[in-house]
């Protein structure tokens, strides 16, 4: 190949095999394992965006949108959904974390919605 030659790439550029893994791991906690344990623990949250609320508000200490731009996995870092999947793979090992982070996100909220 000459240097005047160049390599077609794909447009938009694909996601790095890293990522894909986050990403896949992410969705499968939030999307299906914490939904399905939620019956067995009594959670107050049992749908999929509540888990991703719960677990981004817990990382950013404010509500994540006010972080990260929606949706959240194509603007978050890798370090960001790394330490979110930290955060859900936390509740498994210890359940009744969830009821304080669904708390915790919950004043979040409320504290910003009563700021403006």
């Amino acid at each position: 190949m000459s240097g005047a030659e160049q390599i077609a790439l794909p447009f938009p550029p694909e996601p790095s095999s890293v990522r894909t893994m986050l990403i896949g791991r992410w969705q499968l906690l939030t999307d299906k394992i914490l939904p399905d344990l939620a019956q067995h623990h009594h959670w107050p949250i049992s749908a999929n965006h509540c888990f991703k609320r719960v677990c981004l508000d817990a990382n950013f200490g404010v509500p994540w949108h006010e972080y990260v731009n929606k949706p959240a996995t194509r603007h978050m870092t890798d370090t960001q959904l790394k330490h979110a999947i930290a955060t859900a793979e936390q509740v498994i090992e210890t359940p009744a974390l969830l009821f304080e982070l669904n708390t915790r996100s919950i004043q979040l909220r409320r504290a910003m919605h009563e700021q403006s």
